[in-house]
């Protein structure tokens, strides 16, 4: 084993939030410039660095990996790629994990901002583990797909199985990425049942889809704070809940969602400024309906108020992520407009916050 360090991005979803839920639809993310390095070396004994927690005890025999710290996604990556490391052959000595971040810098008040830190954390700690072991070449698509499955597996079990990992993807490609999230009915199936972690990485995922985009004409994105978000996991639950009540309109929002989410991704490969817009504004009206069939909270007051002012200024505004407050961007091809929306946004007590795109996702340091 040989030490190592490896920086992963985080993550803002751009247009398809909520339909990437469903069998088969896409979502458009990209990976920002805040990140989370993990790095391993040799140790005397398992132990874990992570977030508030320093030199915590991490046990590992007979397969099994337990933390002596409310740790769940540390938890969940090192069962899974210790599992995924013996099985390809390599034995397990005693290491420490440690991770650091710049995804959890806060906004003026404290609160956390939702740029995927825990999805951050969960590829840069499966990266770095399988640097250690020699294990990836971040060189080969076919090496960053296996990381991509090896974390989403992880961050799968560590979040209840639920979710998209749509920002797994973001994370290890960078840049702006397509994705559609693999069948979670299978996935989940194969995970109670799977004999060889290594069979289950090397097979086809059903309807998994990911790609980093080559665009003719790369838009600014603005990212505004409007406070302190809802718990996803919680939102996606009743929202499932909702859709098995047979709610039609709720699935009538999804569609349109859907078909919004393509056009956009259409339009930018495209390079089409007009169309672009307009199917994220499109976007932004399912969201609404989506809110208001399910009595879900996604578009909040603070984030209407966000949006708007991106459309005064020819921007696109919408929410990014689950909703429910926390973050919102605006989309626009017209830099000097950044200043206006900006300073209209402070003027509405929405925090501007300075990101921009990491090309490169995962990468050893």
């Amino acid at each position: 084993m040989q030490s190592a360090s490896v920086q992963a991005p985080g993550k803002l979803m751009i247009a398809g939030e909520w339909g990437v839920l469903m069998p088969g639809a896409p979502c458009l993310a990209m990976a920002v410039n805040r990140h989370v390095i993990a790095s391993v070396e040799s140790s005397e004994a398992f132990r874990v660095s992570a977030l508030d927690f320093v030199d915590v005890v991490l046990a590992y025999q007979d397969g099994v990996v337990t933390v002596d710290a409310d740790l769940p996604f540390v938890e969940a990556v090192c069962s899974t790629v210790f599992r995924y490391l013996e099985e390809s052959g390599h034995t397990i000595e005693p290491l420490h994990l440690k991770t650091t971040s710049s995804i959890d810098g806060t906004s003026h008040n404290g609160e956390k901002v939702g740029f995927g830190s825990s999805s951050a954390a969960t590829v840069a700690m499966t990266g770095a583990l399988l640097s250690a072991f020699d294990a990836i070449d971040f060189d080969s698509s076919a090496d960053r797909l296996r990381l991509y499955k090896l974390a989403a597996i992880a961050h799968f079990q560590a979040q209840g199985k639920v979710g998209s990992g749509y920002d797994i993807a973001t994370s290890v490609l960078g840049g702006f990425v397509r994705y559609v999230a693999p069948d979670r009915y299978w996935l989940s199936a194969q995970l109670e049942t799977i004999k060889s972690i290594v069979d289950l990485i090397t097979r086809d995922w059903p309807l998994l889809e990911l790609k980093r985009l080559s665009l003719p004409l790369v838009p600014t994105i603005l990212v505004g704070f409007v406070g302190k978000g809802a718990s996803t996991s919680s939102m996606i639950k009743e929202l499932y809940t909702s859709l098995e009540a047979g709610n039609p309109d709720a699935q009538a929002a999804l569609d349109a969602i859907v078909s919004s989410t393509e056009d956009a991704i259409a339009s930018l490969r495209e390079g089409d400024v007009v169309c672009t817009i307009n199917a994220l504004l499109t976007d932004r009206q399912a969201l609404q309906q989506l809110g208001h069939a399910t009595a879900i909270s996604i578009e909040t007051p603070e984030l209407t108020l966000l949006s708007d002012i991106a459309e005064q200024y020819g921007a696109a505004g919408k929410l990014s992520g689950a909703g429910g407050g926390d973050i919102g961007i605006a989309l626009l091809f017209d830099p000097t407009k950044t200043t206006h929306i900006e300073c209209a946004w402070k003027d509405a007590h929405i925090y501007p916050l300075p990101v921009a795109t990491d090309p490169e996702g995962a990468r050893r340091l």
